[in-house]
């Protein structure tokens, strides 16, 4: 199986979102799986200010189409979960409604309601 992952977070980043993807990554390996990983260090980056440490890609989404149309990863044959956390821009969610109507993915979306408070 072909998966393709996009991330914001990576090394030389540590936190617990790069160890969870660098895990996953490793077990997916180990058991066959066909990945392409698309981080901030394939695009221009410019430090985030007030937090130089993160650096933020430059129009990532480009690169982000070309490197998934080149990889072209079937249709997922399983939901994906958003876990809304309810801080999101309206422009997210409305890209987030694109690429699943563009990709054809059944998309589960849950906000845990103690948490939106």
């Amino acid at each position: 199986m072909r998966i393709a992952i996009a991330t914001d977070a990576w090394f030389p980043q540590i936190n617990g979102v790069v160890r969870s993807i660098s895990t996953t990554l490793t077990i997916l390996l180990e058991r066959g799986f066909d990945i392409e990983l698309i981080t901030p260090d394939q695009f221009l980056t410019v430090p985030m200010p007030g937090y130089r440490e993160i650096r933020l890609a430059v129009a990532p989404r480009f690169g982000a189409r070309k490197a998934l149309k080149a990889f072209a990863p079937g249709r997922i044959p399983f939901p994906l979960l958003h876990i809304d956390t309810t801080w999101k821009f309206r422009e997210m969610i409305a890209f987030r409604g694109e690429m699943q109507r563009r990709y054809d993915f059944d998309l589960l979306v849950y906000t845990n309601p103690a948490g939106a408070n």
